[in-house]
């Protein structure tokens, strides 16, 4: 905030910063200056510009790393990563700033999602257009950025209190193509052969596998103590899982 001028979110910053070809990007809230640009070996600013409150989603580079992608606290920007440039925004907010799911693009379609009345939305993305392609106030994305397989996204649906309601959605209509009711709310990552590993807020992991009608459990354990809203992350065949006290375990895959 001292150095770039920014304007902490009303929860404090948690989306991640992003690095790409030598740059390093942050959605840091404020007054002319609430996106930046940095050098990312000197830290230099490179550029910094925009209005607004700070998202709680990380900023993607999309088109080649041509497109900066941002869910700030008030809209979906989408901005020219050599210089800030603003191409196209579509504005939507819900209580406290809380645009916390990182947007998800399909070839020339956008998946947004908060809890508030928007709930979820497609957006065909034409030149500096954005134009509503569905809207659906029964789903909203809060702990969870969804998962993208085909043209369709898994997601924990947040905007269902007191009971599971994961689904699979197609986002070229905004149609539930399956419903699962048996895995409490949490986080995940897709592999590449079509598995879901998905850790749970009570800290319970499951494997299964992603299908057009269905999500088959292949298995399910206990890794942490509750509760549990990082994301796991799986490299060299080792998966990294961590609940809210700072509790660790690795598992070897392999």
């Amino acid at each position: 905030m001292s150095d770039l001028g920014g304007k902490r979110p009303v929860y404090g910053y948690s989306g991640s910063p992003t690095v790409h070809a030598g740059r390093l990007y942050l959605d840091v809230g404020g007054a002319g200056k609430s996106t930046a640009c940095l050098d990312a070996k000197s830290g230099a600013v490179i550029w910094q510009t925009g209005d607004g409150e700070a998202g709680y989603s990380t900023p993607t580079l999309v088109r080649d790393g041509e497109v900066l992608m941002l869910f700030k606290g008030e809209a979906l920007e989408l901005r020219r990563a050599k210089d800030g440039h603003l191409l196209a925004s579509h504005a939507t907010t819900t209580r406290d700033f809380c645009n916390c799911a990182t947007p998800l693009l399909f070839d020339d379609t956008l998946f947004i999602s908060h809890t508030g009345n928007m709930g979820a939305r497609a957006l065909a993305w034409k030149g500096d257009t954005l134009t509503e392609l569905w809207s659906d106030r029964d789903v909203g994305l809060l702990f969870h950025s969804g998962l993208p397989w085909k043209k369709n996204v898994m997601v924990f649906n947040d905007q269902v209190r007191g009971s599971n309601d994961m689904r699979l959605i197609d986002v070229t209509t905004g149609k539930a193509l399956w419903q699962n009711n048996e895995i409490p709310k949490g986080t995940g990552l897709l592999c590449d052969d079509g598995h879901a590993i998905l850790l749970t807020s009570m800290g319970e992991l499951v494997l299964a596998k992603v299908k057009e009608d269905a999500l088959d459990i292949i298995s399910r354990v206990q890794a942490l103590p509750a509760k549990c809203w990082c994301q796991p992350v799986l490299s060299h065949g080792r998966l990294l899982c961590k609940n809210n006290a700072g509790e660790v375990v690795c598992h070897d895959l392999r």
